[in-house]
């Protein structure tokens, strides 16, 4: 695909979220994909009460996506700012009998 055609497809979807009145939101894309109990993680991240796992992110309340959206921002920066030796080695899984917080 030439840099051009990339140019004319992002103004033809442009185009088409300005009728449509959508927009684009990465987290829509991370929420549908996520398991019922890492929706319950990003709705706890947010302050919120997981009863919202079973829906998709456009039937979420507005305002519970903006809640999730900026825990999940808040946490990654929270998460960022610490030393590297703060964590396991990534090839460590959990310990024997352990269940990982963040499989699913």
């Amino acid at each position: 695909m030439q840099p051009n055609d990339i140019c004319t497809a992002q103004l033809a979807l442009a185009q088409c979220r300005a009728i449509l009145g959508g927009q684009y939101d990465p987290m829509r894309s991370v929420w549908e994909a996520s398991s019922e109990r890492r929706r319950a993680l990003f709705l706890s991240i947010a302050g919120q009460r997981p009863h919202y796992v079973h829906r998709t992110w456009v039937e979420l309340p507005v305002e519970t996506r903006g809640l999730i959206r900026g825990g999940v921002r808040h946490l990654k920066c929270l998460l960022n700012s610490l030393p590297a030796e703060s964590f396991l080695d990534p090839c460590d899984g959990p310990g024997e009998g352990e269940e990982g917080a963040f499989h699913g």
